[in-house]
Formats: structure tokens, C-alpha cells, sequence
């Protein structure tokens, strides 16, 4: 996982529950050293092992913190400098950004060698509205995703619905949803 999912989580974490359930997660799931780089790709165990020990000590169920990380990242993302690197360059909206995250995950796997980036498809139903298709090798990170594009809407000032239309697993292969901007 991309070092700057593990920085939103970090941030997600103390911001909403305090710097003492951050250090007991960290503590109890063995990791030494907190300070995550975005520069770095770490193991998947690293951040689902801390987001069920947060939603184990919490009592918030993990689709819950899998959102609300997800809505943390763009924040995250924004904070740390990938505004004018990613989102700037590749949209000027949710749906512009939605339509270009794959160029954005191509820059994430040329500059982390063995990154497993999903794969977003986009298609448009209306001027406003797209039908996107969340293809990933992990399952259950579709709430984390539904986050992520509400953190998009937040930072370009647009109010949104979201649907999920399919589940993967459930129908299909792949998470299918529908966000419109209202």
C-alpha cells in the first residue's frame, strides 16, 4: 500500500480518536516506526492490521473508518503537496479527476517499482453524472473508495450522490457505483 494511504490513516486516526489510540494501534500491531513516506510502498498487512485494531479499540465499524480514511487521503494528498503534482493537473472536478485517476496510479507505479494500483473506469450517463467501474486485487475497499470520491467533492466544493450499484463479489467483478453532481 502507498505510503500516503498509511500517512491519511495516521492523520484520520489521531485527528478523530487521539495520539493514544494511535500509539496503542501502532504498539499492538507491531510497527516500530510511525513515520510513513509516501516515497515507500508497504505491505498490505500494514494498514489493514492498523484499520481493524482502530475499529476493534474504537467500536466504529471498519466500513466506517475505511470512508472516512478515504475521505481523509484527499485531504492528506492535498496537505502534503500532490495537489499541484496529481489532482490539479488531472481535473478541475471530481468527475475530471475521476476520469484521469488512472494516469495519476501510472505515476504512482513508475515511481514505486511493484505498486498495485486499482484500475477506474468512467463512463459518462449524463453531463454530470459518470458510472464508475472500481476494479482491485483487494477486496473490501470499496467504502474506502466511496470515501475518497466525497474527500474529491469536498475539495472541489461540489455536493454529490453516490450509489453503489454492484458490489464486487456479489454480481460482478468489480465495485460499480454512480456519482453525480448535484
Amino acid at each position: 500500500m502507498h505510503g500516503l494511504v498509511l500517512i491519511a490513516i495516521k492523520e484520520f486516526v489521531i485527528s478523530e480518536f487521539g495520539a493514544s489510540l494511535w500509539l496503542t494501534a501502532c504498539a499492538g500491531c507491531e510497527i516500530a516506526d510511525d513515520n510513513f513516506s509516501f516515497a515507500i510502498q508497504y505491505p498490505e498487512e500494514t494498514y489493514t492490521s492498523l484499520l481493524d485494531f482502530v475499529s476493534q479499540e474504537s467500536g466504529v465499524p471498519l466500513e466506517k473508518l475505511l470512508f472516512r480514511t478515504g475521505r481523509q487521503f484527499i485531504a492528506t494528498a492535498y496537505r502534503v503537496g500532490f495537489s499541484a503534482v496529481f489532482l490539479e493537473t488531472y481535473g478541475v472536478g471530481t468527475l475530471s479527476v475521476l476520469h484521469n485517476v488512472n494516469k495519476i496510479h501510472t505515476h504512482v507505479i513508475a515511481s514505486l517499482p511493484g505498486a498495485i494500483t486499482p484500475k477506474i473506469v468512467c463512463a459518462n450517463v449524463t453531463d454530470n453524472s459518470v458510472r464508475l467501474s472500481y476494479y482491485s486485487h483487494r477486496n473490501g475497499l470499496a467504502p474506502m473508495l466511496a470515501g475518497l470520491i466525497h474527500g474529491l467533492a469536498d475539495r472541489f466544493n461540489e455536493k454529490i450522490r453516490l450509489q453503489q450499484l454492484q458490489a464486487k463479489g456479489v454480481s460482478g467483478d468489480c465495485d460499480i457505483f454512480l456519482v453525480e453532481i448535484l
